[in-house]
This record gives C-alpha cells, sequence and structure tokens, in this order.
C-alpha cells in the first residue's frame, strides 16, 4: 500500500494470566483523510481457553474518499464514527454498546457470533434513534432483530425492524414494520406495513431463484393510503396529492437472463382519489355541452375528477379489462380493452355519459391505440356518426338527456366495486 502511513503506539502489560492490551493508531493515504482508532482491553489464557474483552473505537471526518477507494463512487460526506465492545473466545464473539453515527443517523446494539459444527450463527439486535435517507429522517423507538445461521454451502437471514416514526422536513411520513428472510437464491419480504395519515399500505414479496429460471410473487394491498407519502419515495408520484385504495397479485417467472413479463399473471384492482383536479375538457366532452362553454368562457371551475377504478385480470403480460372508470363529479367515462405490458402496446375503448339531466351532450365514444409512451387518441366513426344523428335529432333524443336516470356525483361504494371487478 504504497503511500499509506500507519502512526501511532501499541501496549502491552503482562499480568498472568491477563496481559492488558491497547492502541491508539492513524491511518492515512495519500489525498485521504486520516482514520483515527483505538483499542483498549485484555486477553486471557485460563484453564486451556483464550478470551479476550476488548473496547475499540473508529472515526472518518469524511469516509467517502475511502470508499471511493475500495468501492464503487458513493455519497456520504459526513463523519463517521463507530464505538463498541468485543470480546468472547476463540469461537465465538459477542459485541456490546454497540454504537455508530454518520451525520444524523445513529445506530445502537449488540451482537454475538457463534462457530457450531455447521457454521457460524449470527443474532443481533440494532436500535436506530435516528436514521436518515436522503432527505428522509426515519425515527425508531423499537429494536431491530436480525439472526443468521449458516450450513456447509448455505445461509439464512431473518429480519424484523419497525419505525415508528418517518418525517421529512417536519411533515409525517407514517409508521413501518417489516419482516424479511434471506437465504441463497431467495428473498421473502413476508411482510412490510406502512401506515399514514390514517391509511394503511402492506406489500408481501418473495423471489425464489433456481439456476435458470426466477419466479416472483407480490400481494399489495392498501386501503385509504395517501398518495402524496409514496411521492418521497416514488418518483413518478411527486406531485399526486390525493388516496388510493388497491389489491393486487402477480406471478411471474422467467429466465436469469431474460426478465420478460411474457409469464406475468395475477389480478390488480385499485381506485385513485385525487384530492384536487379538475376536468373541465371532460365536461365539454360528454357533460352539459351549453353548460360546459358558458363555464369556459366564464372563467367557472369545471367539475371535479371524483375517481379513476379498475379491476385488470393479467394474462402473460397482457391487463385484460373486466371493470374499469373514470369519474367525474358531471360525466362518467366506462373504459374497456387490453394494454399488454411486454410491448407497452395499447388497444383501450372510452365510452362517456354525463350523470345529470341536460338538453344536448356530446358523448362520442373515443378509441386509444398506440403506446403507454406515444398513445393515439381516435374518434370512433360509428360514435361520432350516432353522435351527428342525435344533435341533427335533437328534438327527439333531448327527451333521453332529460328521462335519463341521474348518477350520483359522488359514489364511494360503485368505486369499490369497480375496484372488486363488480359493475358500478
Amino acid at each position: 500500500m504504497a503511500g499509506f502511513v500507519l502512526d501511532g503506539g501499541v501496549r502491552w502489560r503482562p499480568e498472568w494470566p491477563t496481559h492488558m492490551i491497547g492502541a491508539d493508531l492513524t491511518l492515512k493515504g495519500p489525498h485521504l483523510p486520516p482514520v483515527a482508532s483505538a483499542l483498549d482491553g485484555s486477553v486471557a489464557w485460563k484453564d486451556g481457553a483464550f478470551t479476550y474483552d476488548t473496547r475499540v473505537k473508529l472515526d472518518v471526518e469524511d469516509p467517502a474518499p475511502w470508499l471511493e477507494a475500495v468501492a464503487s463512487p458513493v455519497s456520504m460526506s459526513e463523519s463517521l464514527a463507530v464505538a463498541a465492545r468485543i470480546g468472547g473466545t476463540l469461537r465465538s464473539v459477542n459485541i456490546t454498546n454497540l454504537s455508530a453515527r454518520v451525520g444524523r443517523s445513529e445506530l445502537q446494539g449488540s451482537g454475538a457470533v457463534q462457530l457450531g459444527t455447521n457454521g457460524p450463527v449470527i443474532v443481533a439486535d440494532i436500535h436506530m434513534p435516528c436514521l436518515t435517507a436522503g432527505d428522509v429522517v426515519l425515527v425508531e423507538k423499537e429494536a431491530t432483530s436480525a439472526s443468521a445461521t449458516t450450513e456447509p454451502g448455505a445461509w439464512h437471514v431473518s429480519l424484523t425492524a419497525r419505525i415508528d416514526e418517518m418525517n421529512k422536513d417536519g411533515e409525517d411520513l407514517g409508521q413501518l414494520d417489516a419482516a424479511m428472510d434471506l437465504s441463497p437464491g431467495n428473498i421473502h419480504l413476508k411482510h412490510m406495513g406502512l401506515s399514514a395519515r390514517g391509511g394503511q399500505a402492506d406489500i408481501a414479496y418473495l423471489r425464489h431463484g433456481h439456476s435458470e429460471t426466477t419466479r416472483v410473487t407480490v400481494a399489495v394491498t392498501s386501503s385509504n393510503f395517501p398518495t402524496s407519502v409514496l411521492g418521497h419515495f416514488i418518483p413518478q408520484f411527486s406531485n399526486a396529492h390525493g388516496r388510493v385504495y388497491a389489491a393486487a397479485s402477480l406471478t411471474n417467472t422467467f429466465r436469469a437472463a431474460q426478465r420478460s413479463v411474457t409469464n406475468l399473471q395475477g389480478t390488480i384492482g385499485f381506485a385513485l382519489f385525487p384530492a384536487e383536479f379538475r376536468s373541465s375538457i371532460l365536461d365539454l366532452w360528454a357533460g352539459n355541452t351549453v353548460i360546459s362553454l358558458v363555464n369556459m368562457f366564464t372563467g367557472q371551475k369545471g367539475s371535479k375528477l371524483q375517481c379513476i377504478a379498475g379491476n385488470f385480470d393479467v394474462r402473460s403480460g397482457r391487463l385484460l379489462t373486466r371493470q374499469s372508470l373514470m369519474d367525474t363529479s358531471d360525466i362518467r367515462v366506462h373504459c374497456k380493452g387490453v394494454i399488454d405490458l411486454g410491448s407497452g402496446g395499447l388497444d383501450m375503448q372510452l365510452k362517456p355519459r354525463p350523470k345529470k339531466r341536460s338538453l344536448i351532450s356530446l358523448a362520442t365514444p373515443i378509441d386509444i391505440r398506440g403506446t403507454l409512451k406515444d398513445p393515439e387518441f381516435r374518434v370512433q366513426k360509428k360514435g361520432l356518426a350516432k353522435t351527428g344523428l342525435r344533435i341533427y335529432f335533437w328534438f327527439v333524443t333531448v327527451w333521453e338527456g332529460l328521462l335519463r336516470q341521474q348518477i350520483p356525483s359522488y359514489d364511494f361504494p360503485a368505486y369499490m366495486r369497480v375496484m372488486n371487478g363488480e359493475p358500478p
């Protein structure tokens, strides 16, 4: 290690059968901040057994250059401090009074490693008074426990955790608890629950890998969960404000080298409730045309988007509509068709209907073709002809709009039925 310098001293005071030891060392490298370490304790040989009991400390002002020198680049500019008491024998290690701090993050805990006949057994209890993940601050009030066992050619790790407080810039992001098992080729997230502002979300995940194929199973449920919380973890939801209900169960099998969705199977149901989204263009499309035009020219707000709900069968990577609708305070749009997740292809039909009685409404069906990245909206020729005839014979068809059964402006039970695959 050319250019690296180790400074400090080592202490040793023999007192049979116990020897007192100590060290204060500083490691310096070219263009790297110093690493200070200290050790103080004892070693002993008694009754044919070797034991030790030490206290160690490690301080790094800026760990990023060191990590970059031995691994991939990381973004860590905060100081690192670690302290622990380590003792045991040649076949066991006990770690107590463990503490670590990186910037604002803190970690406390204890652990043990026992060398058994089939390999080491590791048990740890970790407590994090404060943990930061980017701009999100996680505060944990209960311990995180971890256990690991190994056998020749195999290993197994079990993890459980509970985080009682998460916040970002003073905003409460809820609580989280999780349980996970890890083994060669397998990841089993038995449960991860997130509670936030009266809502709940649960995720279960199982990945079972062989030498050639991998099987993944995912189950997701949520009830009244705030989408703004998701925005702190998933960039696509960063501007979303509202609530979401969901129930999904998916299974996919693919070759290790080809992560394809052609074998994706299962069901997806959801109901999304935007907090505030006006839908004036939809009013003009299928609402009361006269009132919609007046609202547009007078600057008045249009109807409010109440809910987007749907239930899909997933077969061979294709989403097949069972029930789906988009509901505003003035119109209801029924959706049906197919979405190919593999190619991104779209083949959807949208059929609107005004909720209120009206003198005239366009309500022309629309087809969606193309792909998810580049959708194409087309007015159905048959639907356009019907709309033209309805307007031409307005004096006859007007009674259909006036006598039509009204649909409630907001119908939560109907949205839940659609999410479950039932007619609204």
